[in-house]
């Protein structure tokens, strides 16, 4: 078998579940193993956890349900965590808590969509390879983490984290100031971020599974609190923080992390609206630079138009003063004149169209002010002598 080949495991205690989910897979680059029963798929994995990539599961089975199953098969000692689906008709948000308590991937609802499931498949093994990749500088960063932490009490390390977090530019790096903090303590945690335009979700795994993004959003509501077995998410307006593993067994520690965690989240709550402010600001300016930089080209292009004009109607003018001329038997001097008139008055049109030819350069200066504006932010300098004339604009 070629080494690149995934490994999966189905079990369903309904036979004919397992010859459609099994069938699914029939022309993909996985394997498949079908098990009728949790508790002999749990004998499998264990004997070669590391041989299995993925497990999708029933819930409602004879024996060990799919609950229990997810657990054992997450209590396993493995280096990476092997990603589990379940497949099951049950959708409410009670339901899809007790999944994510039990350790949980992933949701498909029966009857299943092949592609639906197939992507989220893809998606968790690529996950998976991803998070064995990082799982090494998260060490490092844990350990850089416990080195850098100058204060050794609780209030210290409050105080040290509401200096570090003013000085984070950006939501990724606020996020990175806090994980650190929070790995002192030995917690798990993912960030939710919403800054009225954008909804980002930062977890210290470096990935956040499908079933946490949907507990973000259908936990958001859940007032200032919301705890659901070792979980606990802190709610505000503008983000909500997932803890993954509190010290339930531990009163005291429980009780004294909730209380860091109330002060932690004030700290993050008015440095992401200050982030949040400052990103509002760009947004607008570029939108203001970007409806200047059109008005510019706008008013160049009617400006060409409206020289073209202008010089057409003065030729049109003066083919017609020829032709009445010449229809008017008036003497050759007159006619003369009258010639040179209108020859003055085309040479004096042409003159204030060159010159004004000169606008071209300044709005592609301005142009190119815009632009840059657009990448520094700042605003655009135009020099009072930027439109210059030879003469002053002279009548036809």
């Amino acid at each position: 078998m070629d080494e690149k080949t995934k490994k999966i495991i189905i079990v369903d205690d309904e036979e004919i579940i397992l010859e459609i989910l099994a069938n699914i897979f029939e022309d993909t680059e996985y394997e498949t193993v079908c098990f009728d029963t949790a508790k002999d798929a749990l004998n499998i994995i264990s004997e070669s956890p590391d041989e299995y990539d993925l497990v999708i599961s029933d819930i409602h089975m004879p024996e060990m349900d799919g609950y229990e199953f997810c657990k054992s098969v997450k209590a396993l000692d493995v280096s990476i965590d092997v990603p589990l689906i379940f497949s099951s008709s049950l959708t409410t948000l009670e339901d899809k808590i007790k999944g994510y308590n039990a350790g949980a991937d992933d949701y498909v609802t029966k009857p299943v969509i092949a592609e639906d499931l197939k992507l989220k498949v893809g998606q968790l093994l690529k996950n998976k390879d991803d998070i064995k990749n990082l799982s090494q500088q998260i060490n490092e960063a844990k350990s850089t983490a416990m080195q850098a932490m100058t204060y050794s009490s609780d209030l210290g390390r409050v105080v040290n984290f509401y200096e570090e977090a003013m000085l984070a530019d950006s939501f990724e790096n606020l996020a990175h100031r806090l994980f650190l903090l929070m790995h002192n303590y030995d917690l798990k945690c993912s960030l939710y971020i919403d800054d009225g335009m954008d909804k980002i979700i930062i977890s210290d795994e470096g990935y956040a599974s499908p079933l946490e993004r949907k507990v973000f959003d259908t936990a958001k509501d859940q007032g200032r609190f919301f705890s659901f077995g070792k979980r606990t998410l802190v709610n505000y307006d503008n983000h909500s923080l997932l803890i993954k593993n509190m010290p339930i067994d531990d009163e005291d520690k429980y009780g004294l992390i909730k209380d860091i965690l109330g002060a932690i989240c004030n700290a993050l709550s008015a440095k992401i609206a200050l982030i949040t402010n400052q990103l509002n600001s760009e947004r607008q300016k570029n939108t203001v630079f970007s409806i200047l930089r059109t008005s510019i080209d706008e008013i160049d292009t009617s400006f060409r138009e409206l020289q073209l004009k202008s010089m057409q109607i003065i030729e049109d003018m003066k083919e017609q003063i020829d032709e009445v001329i010449g229809n008017l038997g008036l003497m050759e001097s007159t006619e003369n004149k009258i010639e040179n008139i209108t020859d003055e008055c085309l040479a004096k049109t042409n003159k204030n169209f060159y010159e004004g030819v000169k606008m071209k350069d300044v709005f592609e200066d301005l142009r190119i002010k815009i632009d840059e504006c657009l990448v520094t932010q700042a605003p655009p300098v135009v020099e009072s002598n930027a439109i210059e004339s030879s003469s002053e604009p002279e009548l036809f």
